[in-house]
């Protein structure tokens, strides 16, 4: 009997998100950049679907998850873009 080739492994609707944005062009100066682009744009795209009104909504409703899964995925400076801090 020949074994079976393993099945693809399925990528997360996340790690798809952020590389679909990491081809974004960052117009910012790198110099002054704190967070990487698809980490500010992922959770604008998160708040507009979950109906946000602006950054401080998008962090009222989701700044800890939304710091757990970037330091799931990268540790990065700041604990979450959308808090400013």
């Amino acid at each position: 009997m020949t074994p079976t080739p393993p099945a693809p492994a399925r990528r997360s609707r996340r790690a798809a998100l952020l590389e679909h944005f990491s081809a974004l062009e960052d117009p910012r100066d790198v110099r002054r950049s704190l967070h990487p682009l698809p980490e500010i744009v992922l959770p604008v795209v998160w708040g507009a679907m979950a109906d946000c009104d602006d950054h401080e909504d998008i962090a009222a409703r989701g700044a800890r998850r939304i710091s757990t899964f970037f330091a799931s995925i990268r540790p990065t400076r700041m604990a979450c873009p959308a808090s400013g801090g």
